[in-house]
């Protein structure tokens, strides 16, 4: 019985985790699979080069 919660739950985890989009709603954001490991190229087109959709908007957006 333990064992089908396990697979159950762990399932459940796995299908919530692939379905996760960004909150902000901004049409331009790119995941950092887009950039590979590149990190400062992701920040850089994500929040310097898009910074006008975030301005004005509570900090819960950017997170």
């Amino acid at each position: 019985m333990k064992r089908v919660i396990f697979i159950l739950m762990f399932a459940l985890a796995l299908f919530s985790c692939k379905s996760y989009k960004p909150a902000s709603g901004n049409p331009y954001y790119k995941p950092l699979e887009y950039f590979g490991t590149d990190t400062l190229a992701f920040y850089k087109y994500n929040f310097e080069e898009h910074k006008d959709f975030y301005i004005g908007k509570k900090f819960s957006v950017l997170i």
